[in-house]
């Protein structure tokens, strides 16, 4: 009895450690694209915190809530294999710079496919730059059968290249970006998951001052005064 005790023991403590191993890694791959995108820095963080927020709006249980995060944190890996030069550009992309920037959901995909541990997030990082109304990328689809945590994604990662500054412009104000949210609400986002998001990032500000501050510190001050293009909107 002791010794079939001592097994399951060291099973709990192998998956614990498979389970660390696994964060770990998720973190770093965030970090490395973070670190290749100069006007990203901590955007990956930001979207995996905020995404997981949304699940915890929406009742989603842990288990969900901890996939989300890592598809939040992943998202945009695949920017990985995007030229810092279009990555970086201090302009407005062409059609063709537009059109390379738009594989990386793919690129995502797979680089993370092999990885089995982290197959439950890629639905989350393949689509979501998928519109609601089917005008989004890779594929076009639409409304509900665009995966939840491919819409929750493509709700917080919106809010969070608006209200960032990028190499092309400064970043909005959080109202602005809220007044944005709302407008394309229907067509580009799904609209429960936009309004879950909107009042569950409003009571976390008025409920978590402090920690509002510190994890979103970079977040305009003023309003920018730069015209509004889909490019500026959506972020790369």
């Amino acid at each position: 009895m002791l010794g079939y005790g001592g097994h399951i023991l060291s099973n709990v403590l192998m998956v614990r450690h498979l389970q660390q191993t696994a964060l770990e890694t998720v973190r770093a791959l965030a970090n490395a694209i973070d670190a290749k995108d100069n006007y990203t820095h901590g955007h990956s963080e930001r979207v995996g915190w905020l995404a997981r927020m949304v699940g915890q709006a929406l009742g989603m249980p842990n288990r969900q809530l901890q996939i989300l995060e890592w598809a939040g944190l992943l998202h945009d890996v695949g920017k990985i294999g995007i030229p810092e030069r279009i990555l970086n550009k201090p302009g407005r992309l062409t059609t063709e710079e537009f059109d390379e920037m738009k594989r990386h959901p793919r690129l995502s995909y797979e680089v993370l496919r092999p990885v089995a541990s982290l197959a439950p997030v890629l639905e989350g990082v393949l689509y979501h730059h998928e519109n609601h109304d089917g005008s989004g990328y890779p594929t076009g689809l639409a409304g509900d059968a665009i995966p939840l945590i491919a819409r929750i994604i493509h709700v917080v990662d919106i809010f969070d290249a608006l209200t960032s500054s990028r190499s092309y412009r400064k970043g909005f104000t959080i109202a602005r970006a809220f007044e944005i949210l709302r407008t394309d609400s229907g067509r580009v986002t799904d609209p429960l998951v936009t309004e879950r998001f909107l009042t569950a990032f409003e009571r976390y500000r008025a409920e978590r001052p402090a920690d509002f501050l510190e994890r979103f510190a970079h977040i305009a001050a003023e309003a920018d005064p730069l015209p509004e293009d889909e490019e500026a909107r959506r972020g790369r």
